[in-house]
């Protein structure tokens, strides 16, 4: 059997159609998935301890059916909502400590200590869909050449949760278990020898004659009834 001149143009044609159409499948795949993680983009807010940061919702103006929803962490409960304009509820921890912007839904976090770092994460319900905006806020502290540091965890961690504190380059500083100061191990890297200590039952960490390459990013892991909560503090150290 043979095909006509015009029958194997028209089989190109719907080849090329077919091939076209899964190209442009492929294109709108990838620009999709490109479009969630510019909406899930984490972005990393570094605040002075006991100072303010805002986390904004890049919402120009609530509309009157609009809601936001903010949450801290992994909970499923919010620390603040803004349904109909005319609400807000705040978790225990967050007492007068937190500001929602009526107008916009941005979030104001005052007198923010260690405790509060972490991610934050703000769904934003309105007519156009569901969106998603993503913060992980650090909290920074300052330290002077030659004196002690002591980061504190200022969290509740209940006794006999584990507690590993780890450095910027991921190298594991000091594991523990909250009450029991002899599961308390330092496994600190010859920078630290002699000058790190924690205490066994709040989790602080103390760093002795503190130098300008101690300066960076520590991370507290605490690991407590099958939950694992992070914390991330930074660290400057300035001159003498």
């Amino acid at each position: 059997m043979f095909l006509s001149t015009d029958e194997l143009c028209l089989c190109f044609y719907i080849h090329q159609s077919i091939t076209n159409l899964f190209d442009l499948m492929d294109v709108l795949l990838c620009f999709s998935l490109l479009c969630a993680a510019v909406i899930n983009e984490e972005n990393i807010r570094s605040v002075e301890f006991g100072h303010s940061v805002i986390l904004y919702s890049d919402v120009t103006e609530i509309q009157k059916d609009d809601e936001i929803q903010w949450r801290f962490g992994d909970e499923k409960t919010p620390i603040a909502v803004i349904p109909g304009l005319n609400k807000l509820s705040y978790d225990e921890r967050f007492k007068d400590r937190l500001k929602l912007n009526p107008k916009t839904g941005h979030l104001t976090i005052s007198s923010i200590t260690s405790e509060l770092s972490g991610v934050y994460r703000a769904k934003i319900i309105s007519s156009r869909g569901t969106e998603y905006r993503t913060y992980r806020v650090v909290v920074s502290v300052n330290a002077y050449e030659g004196e002690s540091l002591t980061i504190h965890t200022d969290s509740k961690i209940q006794r006999d949760s584990e507690i590993k504190w780890i450095s910027e380059d991921n190298i594991s500083l000091v594991t523990g278990r909250i009450g029991d100061y002899k599961e308390t191990k330092c496994t600190y890297d010859e920078r630290f020898r002699g000058r790190m200590m924690t205490n066994p039952f709040t989790g602080d960490l103390t760093i002795t004659k503190i130098r300008k390459t101690d300066a960076g990013v520590y991370k507290l892991q605490i690991s407590s009834d099958d939950k694992i909560s992070h914390k991330m503090i930074n660290v400057f150290v300035n001159g003498e």
